[in-house]
């Protein structure tokens, strides 16, 4: 359970940092960090309850920082988790490759929804044309940061299992 609480803090601290540096640099590079979170969720949260909670409120806090339909992105990103948990229950992610690989498979699934939700919400706008040019940055960024992420969320969960059993809490 307190790797799902570190997960969501994590992202949730990640949101605040990401949309200052995207305002203040522009989005020319940035990761997806809900994406990290709800793959790193389904791989290594193991309770499915705690995961699930925590990936729904990182989601929602996500979707009301996001420009667009209302509930999308917490739909989207809701549904990555599921899909990825269920490949992971079918190929367990032991090796980095296959983590990174689940998270650029996570990034293109929320991408392709993304973009169809927007053009099915706005039909008139140019949003698919400028996400096909610009998805690939975003997708790129997420699987580069997914082991910086987990490596980062792994020692902090290491170090609340030291202090725990420590006494020291």
């Amino acid at each position: 359970m307190h790797r799902a609480i570190l997960n969501a803090a994590c992202a949730i601290l990640l949101l605040i940092i990401q949309s200052n540096v995207v305002f203040a640099f522009g989005p020319a590079f940035e990761p997806q960090h809900a994406v990290i979170a709800a793959v790193y969720a389904a791989i290594y949260a193991v309770p499915m309850m705690p995961a699930t909670i925590s990936i729904l409120i990182v989601a929602m806090l996500y979707d009301q920082s996001a420009s667009g339909p209302p509930g999308l992105y917490a739909l989207v990103i809701m549904a990555v988790f599921l899909i990825i948990r269920w490949m992971n229950t079918r190929f367990r992610a032991q090796h980095i490759v296959l983590i990174i690989f689940y998270a650029i498979l996570a990034c293109c699934m929320a991408f392709v929804a993304m973009v169809a939700g927007y053009a099915l919400y706005y039909p008139d706008s140019m949003i698919p044309e400028l996400a096909m040019r610009e998805g690939w940055r975003h997708i790129l960024a997420t699987a580069l940061f997914m082991p910086i992420t987990a490596w980062f969320i792994e020692v902090l969960s290491r170090l609340w299992l030291k202090r725990r059993n420590t006494g020291l809490s």
